[in-house]
């Protein structure tokens, strides 16, 4: 008894002596518990009772218990540490409760509401040596996946037990061999994991601001944690080694880092020294953290020296053996700023930014310049409209991204630091999130192609403007060896008699509006003249565009107009030089005919030439100021641009890898905005998002939507199908007599559907071999109607040759409708398994999920987040769309992902005879109380669970079915398990929105029908044979249990709002059927109204 109660009364100091001693004993000391430190109390106060327990005597203490005992011998002792790890602890706990979250609504999750920290309680009750184990645990948690730590902890645990088991030669009582014995499952090791994983998530919320400012000032440092020895000694070197550098540190002892390990630990346990940072300059950095004092100062850098072909970032190289079931040690490596930090909804979307530069070449290294563009494009879609959706108003990609670009622009300081960091990370790693990178369109959505540019901007003036934009910044030459050349559309109303009006009606002959266009020309660069005062006195030099115009036109002030036939005359001589033009018009210099060859541009609307004699050296993208200038301005059509962003894959299908996986941002950005505190994983970033089945199903669910909306045959399609006329141009569009010309042949576009884009790409910036004659008119102005013209219309060639006329009519008169109907950008929206897909799949990129498997999901839980299913913490007269999902913080403390379904039969309280006088069914009287005041609900969870494989040949599990029965309870007594969303599924659910009449008080309180009041839920497992009324005024958890119950057991159940008043004159004279009679025979035809 004496060396019981010895060590007993040493337990507490929790030596390894101790341990040895009770495990010798037999005794179970994983069940003894000690008192926490003070610095700890907080916490085991703002834990929940059910985590506490869980902390104090379940399995969660268990472990920690044994994990402590484990490893007690590789433990040093650091005081000072574990006092202001808990006190820092403590701190987080307390601002998080104590703060504004979405557990403050949890309903029938309230027992699982509320941070996580039963890891650290359990640690803390069972000694210095367990708060070390969760502190390690923090450690991988933090750098690993929960699949690559379960795995570490699984060997470094059967590694001690090997080394234990070789015991010590002179112990006559074998304690170490004992101690070998100890028992931790697998499962207990997730579940001591996903604790750390959900502690991590808080505190890093918690400290937000200073976990940023780490970050990015070690985010560069190149060092590595030793992976030397193995797994086991690496891991043992790395823990002990921030142990004591830590401890060090809040004694006040300043420390140079040469070791990852301790940044690693700084990141996790949340203490902020000091730091010097080399490489950000020679100035210390506050961090200003009151539990380290000022002398605890650590330098970073000082391995800036090493080779600079190695990893950036603190990283860490393990074998791990115990990752497969079966196979060879997987070498794996992991890099602390990816690992580390989970993604707010505007981060992500920065990284997001960031995979879509990748592809936008010189511009990626200019942030600025292409979230102009981003945000211009947002701005320039704004003027109409926030677009549409198929069956919803989740907000397009293009506002969202634009959204993005301005918070960006806006942005300074450290946070103008950390969105560039997130940005370019996407630039460097993340280029083939959205698609293939030689699936991404050409720069800034493809608008760097001066012909798709041209495309979208209608008027001639604009795209003379920025053919001059893109001259004098690319092309560079002079005025007179380069000219604009563009199509001036007109379309005039076709003249006819008045005889030849009344045939019209009378034959209901169709006459298209006559369209025509003559070709117009401009300098391409400005030109210097001398501007004279009088006495010959001169100015000095203006620069002056000219523009060679068929009929005056309003024109720049800066820009001189000459008469199309003084430019006819060059047809007429042929000049030995190039052409040069007088303030006056005068054509001086020319004789021979001049022969241009195209340079840029849309050959067939508006392009840049120069005569065939110069050299012109350029690049037929258009640089980032230019678009943003186009953009800005607002020389872009809306409706045009929105069409070409609807088709903005490089094979021009709407259903490409690019344009879906912006399509799907979009519908995900929709879901996430009712949950603003959730966060997402960087390791989604490692997946292509297009190929994940839950992107597929919205996808296959909006062409299965558009098929049933289809239009008729002989109707027009949307427009939005059809391309810009600068995609699909032919050799038609040139005269016959220059299409009998080898030499201007070889300038058109493509006999084939190969978009002229694509074409004009791939040969070449400039094309010398390839001639046109820039004054060319197109002979016949009525071709467009048998298609042998341009296209006005912005169709494709399949899409317009395929029209009739009367459709084509239509299309030309109903130009405002079309460009309306163009603006609109589709986007997705989710059903409710799509959205629990893409959740699971941003909890953990490994976990892609069909949401046909789904249907049944209410709710998931996952690291410190249960994310629901709106209708289960909403009232039952609300409709939420299908897709919303709201985060409740907290989990159902089993590791992983955890899908909650309910019991394929839920049971229902079987009514006992003996207690029929418990069964009133009383008349209404009228009033609307809340007889269900002790009514709970609450989740239990049966044996039931079913793995989801995610790869073969893991141990670990990522995700899980978990049957979970949602259980009425009336104070301590058990009513009825529910499937709440089946249950309102119902056909036989109604909801009832009451108006204000005229009826009077006693008309609209006292029912001329029937009804009797359930008080208890008795009664409505026993309905009466007459209406009834379920009374539980302003109790939502009442009401919903009461709905759903009813429902369940095949009533017809009408909602009613839970207001002051309900008419019941109104709801009588409204219904259909009659309600003074009684059913005895099917007594759920008639109504059960919840009020």
């Amino acid at each position: 008894m004496s060396s019981l109660g010895k060590a007993t009364m040493a337990l507490v100091a929790g030596t390894q002596e101790t341990t040895l001693a009770l495990a010798n004993l037999n005794f179970d000391f994983s069940l003894f518990r000690v008192d926490a430190p003070a610095e700890y109390k907080t916490i085991g106060e703002r834990l929940s009772p059910r985590r506490r327990d869980a902390a104090e005597t379940g399995a969660e203490h268990v472990i920690a218990r044994r994990l402590g005992a484990l490893f007690s011998g590789h433990i040093p002792a650091t005081p000072n540490l574990i006092r202001a790890y808990g006190i820092r602890a403590s701190e987080i706990i307390k601002s998080t409760t104590d703060g504004s979250h979405e557990s403050s609504h949890g309903g029938l999750f309230q027992e699982w509401t509320g941070p996580d920290a039963t890891s650290i309680w359990a640690a803390a009750t069972s000694g210095n040596g367990a708060i070390a184990i969760h502190m390690l645990a923090c450690l991988l948690a933090r750098i690993w996946s929960a699949s690559e730590a379960e795995s570490i902890w699984d060997e470094i645990i059967q590694t001690r037990k090997d080394e234990l088991k070789k015991g010590d030669p002179t112990d006559p009582l074998k304690s170490f061999t004992e101690l070998a014995q100890i028992d931790i499952s697998r499962e207990q090791v997730s579940a001591w994991d996903s604790s750390a994983r959900a502690w991590l998530e808080i505190a890093d919320s918690a400290k937000l601001r200073q976990q940023k400012q780490l970050l990015l000032l070690t985010q560069k440092a190149k060092i590595p944690i030793s992976g030397s020895g193995g797994v086991y000694a690496s891991v043992m070197e790395a823990w002990r080694t921030a142990l004591v550098a830590m401890e060090n540190m809040v004694l006040g002892m300043p420390q140079s880092i040469q070791d990852g390990s301790v940044i690693l630990a700084l990141t996790s346990w949340h203490l902020y020294p000091d730091l010097y940072a080399l490489e950000a300059g020679p100035n210390r950095i506050a961090l200003n953290d009151v539990l380290i004092p000022p002398s605890g100062v650590v330098t970073l850098g000082l391995s800036a020296h090493r080779s600079q072909d190695q990893i950036e970032g603190v990283h860490w190289s393990l074998p791990l053996a115990f990752l497969k079931y079966y196979g060879d040690p997987v070498a794996s490596t992991t890099v602390l700023d990816e690992a580390c930090t989970r993604l707010s909804l505007s981060e992500f979307f920065m990284v997001v930014l960031g995979s879509i530069f990748s592809t936008w070449g010189p511009c990626r290294h200019d942030i600025s310049s292409a979230t102009k563009i981003i945000f211009e494009i947002g701005e320039t879609l704004m003027v109409v409209g926030r677009g549409t959706t198929t069956g919803g108003t989740a907000r397009p990609w293009p506002y969202l991204l634009a959204d993005t670009a301005e918070k960006y622009i806006s942005s300074s300081g450290i946070e103008r630091k950390h969105f560039k960091s997130l940005i370019m990370r996407g630039i460097r790693r993340c280029d083939s999130f959205l698609a293939d990178p030689k699936d991404h369109p050409m720069p800034f959505f493809g608008l760097a192609n001066v012909t798709v540019l041209i495309g979208i901007i209608p008027d001639s003036n604009y795209r003379v403007a920025l053919l001059r934009e893109i001259a004098s910044e690319i092309l560079g030459g002079t005025s007179d060896n380069l000219l604009i050349r563009y199509r001036q559309d007109k379309v005039e109303s076709d003249s006819t008699k008045e005889d030849e009006a009344e045939s019209f009606f009378t034959l209901h002959e169709r006459k298209l509006p006559q369209i025509s266009w003559i070709w117009e020309y401009a300098s391409a660069l400005p030109k210097e003249t001398l501007r004279r005062k009088r006495k010959r006195q001169t100015q000095p030099s203006d620069l002056v565009h000219s523009r060679w115009v068929g009929s005056a036109r309003s024109l720049s002030k800066n820009e001189l107009s000459f008469d199309l036939d003084a430019l006819d005359a060059l047809e007429e001589i042929i000049p030995t030089a190039s052409p040069s033009f007088t303030v006056g018009g005068a054509l001086l210099g020319l004789e021979s005919r001049a022969r241009y060859e195209f340079v840029l541009g849309d050959p067939h609307h508006a392009a840049i030439f120069k005569l065939t004699t110069s050299e012109v050296a350029g690049s037929s993208l258009v640089e980032a100021k230019t678009v943003a200038k186009a953009l800005h301005h607002r020389w872009v059509d809306t409706a045009l641009l929105g069409m070409h962003l609807e088709l903005l894959d490089v094979s021009h299908d709407s259903k490409g890898p690019y344009l879906t996986s912006l399509r799907a941002l979009g519908a995900a950005a929709e879901s996430y905005k009712l949950m603003p505190t959730a966060t997402i994983t960087t390791g989604i970033f490692s997946t292509c998002l297009s190929n994940a089945l839950w992107v597929l199903d919205c996808q296959k669910r909006m062409l299965e939507m558009e098929a049933s909306s289809r239009p008729r045959s002989g109707e027009i399609s949307r427009c939005r199908s059809s391309r810009p006329s600068h995609e699909s141009l032919s050799t038609n569009h040139v005269s016959e007599s220059e299409s009998e010309s080898e030499e201007s042949n070889a300038c058109t576009a493509p006999k084939t559907n190969v978009p002229l884009s694509q074409w004009i790409m791939s040969k070449g910036s400039l094309t010398p071999s390839t001639t046109l004659d820039p004054r060319v008119t197109f002979s016949d102005p009525w071709a467009v109607a048998s298609g042998d013209g341009p296209n006005p219309l912005g169709l494709s060639d399949n899409a317009m040759y395929s029209m009739e006329m009367d459709e084509l009519e239509h299309s030309v008169t109903s130009d405002k409708e079309i460009k309306q109907n163009q603006t609109e950008i589709t986007s997705y929206l989710m059903s409710r398994p799509q959205s629990f897909a893409c959740i699971a799949m941003f909890e953990n990129h490994d976990v892609n999920l069909d949401p046909q498997g789904l249907n049944e999901v209410m709710a998931l839980s996952s690291g410190n987040s249960i994310y629901v299913a709106t209708p289960l913490i909403c009232d039952p007269i609300d409709q939420p769309n299908e897709h919303e999902i709201k985060r409740i913080v907290g989990n159902i403390g089993k590791p992983g992902i955890s899908l909650m379904i309910p019991p394929m039969d839920p049971k229902v309280h079987k009514i006992d005879e003996s207690k029929w006088s418990h069964i009133s069914h009383v008349p209404f009287d009228g009033r609307l109380d809340d007889a269900f005041q002790h009514t709970s609900l609450h989740l239990s969870f049966t044996r039931y669970k079913l793995p989801v494989m995610v790869a073969h040949g893991y141990q670990s599990i990522a995700a899980n079915f978990v049957e979970t029965p949602v259980s009425i309870f009336d104070r301590n007594t058990w009513i009825a398990d529910l499937d709440i969303l089946k249950a309102l599924k119902s056909r036989q659910l109604e909801r009832r929105i009451t108006r204000c009449c005229d009826h009077d008080e006693a008309e609209k309180s006292r029912p001329a029908f029937p009804l009797t009041s359930i008080d208890s839920w008795l009664e409505l497992l026993d309905l009466p044979p007459n209406a009834s009324v379920f009374r539980a005024r302003n109790n939502w958890l009442a009401r919903l249990a009461g709905a759903a119950l009813s429902l369940q057991i095949g009533a017809h159940t009408v909602v009613l709002p839970s207001c002051e008043t309900v008419c019941w004159k109104c709801i009588g004279e409204s219904w259909k059927g009659d309600l003074s009679c009684c059913d005895f025979d099917n007594k759920p035809s008639l109504p059960l109204f919840v009020i």
